[in-house]
């Protein structure tokens, strides 16, 4: 049984004023919540701060989460608030109610928490941080006395000693505590947290990366291991409360108030409104439409290709939660690499260490960046990362941390209508964009994969990921569309 959070004691000087605040906040949302192509307008709702017992002990606490037998009121879904993929790098605190009781900040570029916003959440019983990039939790984070779920996988966290406030996280109700894919928590550190915070569920992953798509317990936590001939997989980037509208919006669909935050549930039910249009596993595929990309010379992408086949290739994949044979990331000289005060630190060991990847793989940098200057200048002058890989399958996803539109290309000798770049563009179509010795520009912040394939496929990806973020656009992809004969 999924839990449902009932309210907690929420105290405001100016009752008048929070109210104020909670409609602004919602009207704040919606312009962020329209991009996300889910079918349709969020309503308006004003935050109800309704005032209830404070959070009492965590056996108590967790005893007076389970839903009763009448379910919950029409004010249990206004204290869910989904902020996730929206490239925030900070939590605005404008943004967020008082009353809020569900969070969502996931797949953004948060890297720091203020520690002050956490004063403005002691209502808080769910946060998902997860896909970000921080490093340090503050132990300010006690002042959410009734936080049960904590949702830190995928992010950039210090080993534990430096990341964590154990000592904080032991004073709240936790029931789960999720750190997987933090490749500085060890073995060790993740066993010390366990015993630390007894009955909390503390997840954590601490294989190292192989040449196979890493070993996944959800489908929701590995890109790799998702079939992305499946609906669900091609849905599965997306966070709950996004499916949760999908399903509200699009489909006009009720969902029942103790299932909402259950993504089991959540996605049975969305999947059976998609089957009741015909759409789904054993029934039919989306509508497809395509897009072709701008060419590139064959005298550039021949000398390319020809690079790519004498890559030196190591034997563990940067990138081992998606499917690939091999996968690394070259950085453009002077990006990423900062010290406290926003300089570039060429003296830094992580910014030696990709200036002599660079220098390893200098012959395809140079060609990759004269094939997109063909395409576009400016473009070839500003992406700050390049990805290479050697097939690379499936793997639905979202970049959460892309800032724009990104290029890729593909070379190779490899089957005829494979190996497209499939993109969400919008709730019941799909665009194949083709990228064979073109380059094909997608927003990556959709759900995006490569379609089936054989033979040998190479890809190369430019994306940014500083610099200002582009508003995300209506579609994925310009330019689509049927092909001639199609409904």
């Amino acid at each position: 049984m999924a839990l449902f959070f009932p309210s907690c004691f929420c105290y405001s000087d100016d009752q008048a004023d929070s109210d104020s605040e909670a409609v602004l906040t919602a009207e704040l949302l919606e312009p962020l919540d329209e991009a996300r192509a889910m079918g349709g307008r969020v309503a308006r709702k004003k935050l109800s701060l309704r005032a209830a017992a404070p959070p009492p002990a965590a056996a108590d606490f967790l005893a007076a989460a389970l839903p009763n037998d009448g379910g919950g009121d029409s004010g249990d879904d206004e204290a869910h608030q989904d902020l996730s993929a929206q490239s925030l790098e900070s939590v605005p605190g404008y943004a967020v109610a008082e009353s809020c009781r569900v969070l969502d900040l996931s797949r953004n570029l948060l890297d720091v928490l203020e520690a002050t916003i956490f004063a403005r959440l002691r209502c808080l019983v769910e946060l998902d941080l997860s896909r970000n990039k921080i490093r340090v939790v503050p132990p300010e984070i006690a002042a959410c006395r009734g936080l049960c779920k904590l949702n830190l996988l995928s992010n950039s966290l210090f080993p534990v000693a430096r990341s964590l406030p154990v000592d904080a996280l032991a004073t709240l109700p936790l029931v789960v505590l999720d750190v997987r894919f933090n490749k500085k928590i060890k073995a060790g550190a993740a066993a010390a947290l366990r015993e630390a915070l007894p009955g909390c569920d503390v997840r954590a992953t601490t294989e190292k990366p192989t040449k196979a798509p890493q070993a996944c317990d959800i489908a929701d936590s590995c890109a790799g291991a998702r079939n992305a001939s499946t609906l669900r997989a091609q849905l599965e980037p997306y966070s709950t409360p996004q499916l949760t509208r999908r399903l509200e919006v699009t489909f006009g669909a009720a969902l029942p108030a103790d299932a909402r935050g259950d993504r089991e549930r959540v996605f049975a039910a969305l999947l059976a409104a998609y089957a009741a249009t015909g759409v789904g596993d054993g029934l039919g595929a989306r509508e497809v439409v395509y897009a072709a990309g701008a060419p590139v010379s064959d005298a550039v992408a021949d000398a390319l290709l020809d690079a790519l086949r004498r890559t030196a290739w190591t034997s563990t994949r940067e990138r081992p939660r998606v499917d690939a044979d091999h996968y690394l990331t070259l950085q453009r000289p002077r990006t990423k690499y900062y010290d406290a005060d926003g300089n570039y630190n060429a003296a830094g060991q992580k910014a030696q260490k990709n200036a002599a990847k660079l220098a390893k793989h200098r012959a395809v940098w140079d060609l990759a960046v004269a094939a997109l200057a063909e395409v576009d200048a400016a473009y070839a002058e500003t992406f700050t990362s390049l990805a290479v890989t050697h097939g690379f399958r499936g793997s639905p996803h979202i970049d959460t941390e892309n800032l724009a539109a990104f290029y890729g290309c593909s070379l190779g000798d490899y089957s005829a209508g494979g190996g497209m770049i499939a993109v969400e563009y919008d709730a019941s179509t799909v665009c194949w964009v083709d990228t064979r010795r073109r380059f094909g520009r997608v927003d990556g912040r959709f759900p995006h994969w490569v379609t089936d394939y054989s033979g040998e496929r190479y890809s190369l990806i430019y994306y940014r990921t500083e610099g200002d973020a582009d508003p995300l656009p209506d579609v994925p992809v310009d330019g689509a569309y049927r092909l001639e004969g199609a409904a």
